[in-house]
């Protein structure tokens, strides 16, 4: 869970640990997790402290099992005493300079609910929005009752098909949550061709990958593992209104976008809204035979800028950082949220936060650059030596917005594309050297 609700839970950590002087959850970063999914939080009375009953009742509040039983942002600053209003910054910067292209998305949507195929290709420069706005849309649609499946492609990922790798994966995650039952509905008659293609599939399945040693079997695998996608995808959609969306796409291979082309053309199109963002040189479907929707991402305006850099905690100099920020959201909230007398630039500011981290913060972040995709907690807190604080370093880390947990925390990333080539600009070639042998040792 990422959010305000997993925010202030870190909060809770740290006032549990600065009361008992322990964490509420302690051991190997595994165990943790574990442990956080069975096991309510101590209480503050089960570990022998007795504090002020605003104080326990904050701190046990903080920690609850299930979000949704936790303190409002609201209820928490009443309890500290703040007579600072609140502001829900999420909200706030939804509604600033992207109307439009929401709209646009929006209106695309509508169109797949009357049974239409609609791909639109979000497309910006780095830092623009374009994550932001998909996000914010992805929240939207699911509220629509659409399932929402989010991919993203990387730079450094060898993988088949990797603009729709990550995509798969979702879905499958997806169905296997589903009662056994309601898979069945879904699922296409040719599974071995579907597992064939994306061999994800087969973990659900749970059936062997199918072996094939002639190129023409090869080929025609691959013709009945598109259409089996094709099935699957029609159920869905038969049911719900489905959304895909693929996130820097500007490293997408051209297999992958063969295989889109297979998958979405006509004739008997798909109900479903496709949403490509990618840097502007991206050509991902660019002569496709589908019809497409270009959404390219302008940057904000003067005022959009300052309105943004005013949320984002900028004061007097709000207007200065908003001009230039030339009209990028990523940087405009790095420079606002960071930014000193010494580090004005963007990499600056990037590096002047990650050298003002403990030893520990700093090196699972650099070991998470270096990976240069998503990779198994397990394998980074084993690569970095994080020891017995991995949980805090997490939380440290993830509250900084500097990294992001995948799929249930299984999975750590780099909050953003940047955060990743400062860090890693940041290292001297030995020191690159180092974190590339250990990340081997701890992936072997």
């Amino acid at each position: 869970i990422v959010g305000p609700k997993a925010d202030w839970y870190a909060f809770g950590v740290m006032l549990f640990q600065s009361i008992t002087g322990h964490l509420p959850f302690e051991g190997r970063a595994l165990d943790v997790l574990i442990d956080k999914q069975k096991n309510a939080a101590p209480k503050l009375r089960e570990r022998g402290e007795i504090v002020s009953p605003e104080l326990e009742r904050l701190c046990d509040g903080l920690l609850l099992k299930d979000p949704a039983l936790r303190p409002s942002t609201e209820e928490i600053l009443r309890a500290v005493g703040s007579s600072t209003p609140y502001v829900d910054a999420q909200k706030e910067v939804s509604l600033i300079g992207r109307e439009k292209e929401m709209d646009v998305l929006q209106h695309a949507f509508e169109q797949v609910r009357r049974r239409s195929l609609q791909v639109v290709r979000v497309r910006g420069v780095s830092g623009i929005g374009k994550s932001a706005l998909t996000r914010q849309f992805a929240d939207w649609a699911d509220a629509e009752g659409a399932l929402v499946l989010r991919g993203r492609c990387y730079e450094r990922e060898s993988v088949p098909f990797k603009a729709l790798s990550s995509v798969v994966d979702t879905l499958v995650d997806t169905l296997g949550k589903m009662d056994p039952h309601r898979i069945d509905a879904f699922l296409p008659r040719d599974v071995d061709a579907l597992v064939y293609m994306f061999p994800s599939f087969g973990r659900l399945l749970q059936v062997d990958l199918p072996k094939t040693s002639r190129v023409d079997d090869r080929t025609k695998m691959r013709r009945r593992g598109v259409t089996a996608m094709r099935e699957l995808i029609g159920r869905i959609a038969d049911r719900q209104p489905l959304v895909a969306i693929v996130d820097d796409a500007q490293w997408a291979d051209s297999d992958s976008a063969n295989l889109l082309v297979e998958i979405l053309r006509a004739p008997d199109a798909l109900s479903v809204l496709v949403l490509i963002a990618s840097r502007p040189e991206s050509n991902l479907l660019e002569n496709a035979p589908i019809p497409t929707v270009d959404l390219a991402l302008a940057p904000l305006s003067l005022d959009e800028s300052r309105r943004l850099a005013v949320i984002f905690g900028a004061k007097d100099d709000a207007l200065e950082i908003a001009a230039e920020s030339k009209g990028n959201a990523f940087l405009l909230h790095q420079l606002a949220a960071f930014r000193t007398k010494h580090a004005m630039r963007l990499d600056d500011v990037i590096v002047a936060r990650i050298e003002a981290l403990s030893p520990p913060e700093r090196r699972l972040l650099l070991v998470i650059a270096v990976a240069g995709a998503p990779i198994a907690t397990k394998a980074a807190l084993a690569a970095a030596k994080v020891g017995d604080r991995s949980f805090e370093v997490i939380q440290s880390l993830r509250v900084s917005y500097l990294l992001r947990s995948i799929n249930d925390e299984s999975r750590l990333d780099t909050w953003h594309d940047r955060i990743r080539q400062a860090a890693i600009d940041h290292l001297t070639s030995d020191g690159l050297a180092t974190l590339h042998s250990e990340l081997a040792d701890a992936l072997t």
